[in-house]
């Protein structure tokens, strides 16, 4: 049977649902990490500089896109609440999914790895890291971590 009539059918068999499942999830799907350039950033006038990208990567299956991240560095300046990591793809603008809170990790003043927040903001072109009581970040070793889904505009 076709997919679509498979889709259409009241009583498709199981082999039918096999097939159907076999067709959505093939080996035509892009299913291998893409690295990509984040540019990291910091808010006000805090710096993260000499940033090294352990991972900066991501899946686009549709308008769904699976990042996984982890940039450190070196913080200074005026200490401030935020590090940026530039998104692959802008994010949507309204309704599900907009405006994302996640569970991060996040380093900071060179002291051990915390729970944090990722923020992506409607339409989006980066997500915020930030630290669970929003205080600023300590100077020193800063760094984020993430490993999440949004979707795409």
């Amino acid at each position: 049977m076709a997919y679509a009539d498979i889709i259409r059918s009241a009583f498709p068999t199981m082999e039918d649902i096999a097939d159907l499942i076999e067709g959505i999830a093939s080996a035509d799907m892009p299913t291998t990490f893409t690295p990509y350039t984040p540019n990291p950033a910091a808010s006000g006038s805090m710096t993260w500089t000499s940033t090294t990208n352990d991972v900066c990567e991501y899946v686009r299956l549709g308008k769904l896109c699976w990042v996984r991240h982890k940039l450190t560095g070196t913080v200074g300046g005026t200490l401030s609440d935020s590090l940026l990591v530039d998104l692959p793809f802008a994010s949507i603008t309204t309704g599900s999914g907009a405006a994302l809170y996640l569970p991060v990790t996040v380093q900071s003043g060179g002291g051990n790895w915390e729970a944090g927040v990722g923020i992506i903001g409607t339409g989006a072109t980066q997500i915020i890291y930030r630290r669970t009581l929003y205080t600023n970040y300590g100077a020193g070793a800063g760094g984020v971590g993430a490993n999440f889904f949004y979707k795409v505009a």
